[in-house]
């Protein structure tokens, strides 16, 4: 079990009246859920101190960790930030001492510690924030909706609209009711696409610009819901797609690379393919892998 740890300079300096023991042992001891905070990279948390304790106080300052210099301060006018690399951008302290923390990522995962100067003496309180990363799936619902239907074969984009990244990004795309992850990627970090998906890993492009996402050569089975979650120090952006991906209208699957070439009248011999000779009004569909789906008749090849 964690503790807030909570002490009073001016009564280990003998500098004001003796507390009785059990009110001591309280004040060191009893842990507030405000205190303990556990949260998903890419969200945003709050440390509040106890509004009683920030009555008469002269200056506040917060600090992670071990730092020796403060991450947050004011003296109630207006309040100054470090620019450690790792919280630029992200901060926030309100007149009330309470400090937000926007777009939190694992790293910043700790102990933080509030300093306050009071009139009455100095209070110092550790806060435990604990940021896990995103779960596999989640059932969460937000954002608004978007229809896109295509036919298989064909490649669909599910637009964030939004027209540049600032670069401090978390997105994370999800599929299904159950919102199972299959994109992540943390564009501060610098760090390649995570596609977590088996199924769809290698027909997914995510756009670093926008952080939109492109589903290339799609199926039956990649129907469903998609959700994107966009976290920034100066915003989130929740968006969700209904795709539906229709079948051809004959049934038979051919891959698109098994093509043929109309120019030579032929069917392309490729590797993977059991190709046959395919003629201009003669059809002869091969059995290929199941990649896409393509309706073809004479009125077409003609028409090509």
């Amino acid at each position: 079990m964690e503790f807030t740890r909570v002490s009073f300079d001016w009564l280990e300096k003998g500098g004001g009246p003796a507390l009785p023991l059990t009110l001591a042992k309280l004040s060191v001891f009893g842990a507030d859920e405000d205190q303990l905070k556990a949260v998903m990279e890419g969200d945003s948390v709050t440390l509040n101190p106890d509004p009683a304790q920030i009555q008469g106080f002269i200056d506040i300052e917060w600090r992670f960790k071990d730092n020796t210099s403060p991450i947050a301060y004011t003296n109630g006018v207006k309040p100054t930030y470090s620019e450690d690399e790792i919280f630029r951008d992200r901060l926030n302290l309100n007149q009330t001492g309470s400090l937000t923390i926007t777009n939190i990522k694992t790293k910043h995962s700790g102990l933080y510690h509030l300093r306050m100067e009071r009139n009455s003496g100095r209070l110092n309180v550790d806060y435990t924030v604990t940021v896990s990363e995103s779960p596999s799936v989640i059932d969460a619902v937000k954002g608004e909706m978007k229809m896109e239907s295509v036919t298989e074969g064909d490649h669909v984009t599910l637009q964030t609209d939004v027209t540049e990244l600032h670069g401090d990004e978390l997105i994370v795309w999800r599929f299904g009711d159950e919102g199972k992850l299959i994109v992540k990627t943390d564009i501060e970090a610098k760090s390649s696409p995570l596609y977590t998906d088996e199924r769809l890993r290698d027909r997914l492009e995510l756009d670093h610009q926008t952080g939109s996402l492109i589903i290339t050569n799609s199926r039956i089975t990649d129907s469903g819901l998609y959700r994107v979650k966009i976290s920034s120090s100066k915003q989130t952006l929740y968006k969700r797609f209904t795709v539906t991906v229709s079948a051809w209208n004959d049934g038979t699957w051919v891959d698109r690379s098994c093509l043929p070439d109309l120019g030579q009248k032929q069917a392309i011999a490729m590797p993977h393919c059991h190709h046959s000779t395919l003629h201009v009004g003669q059809i002869i569909m091969p059995h290929v892998l199941d990649v896409g789906r393509i309706w073809a008749d004479n009125m077409l090849l003609s028409g090509l």
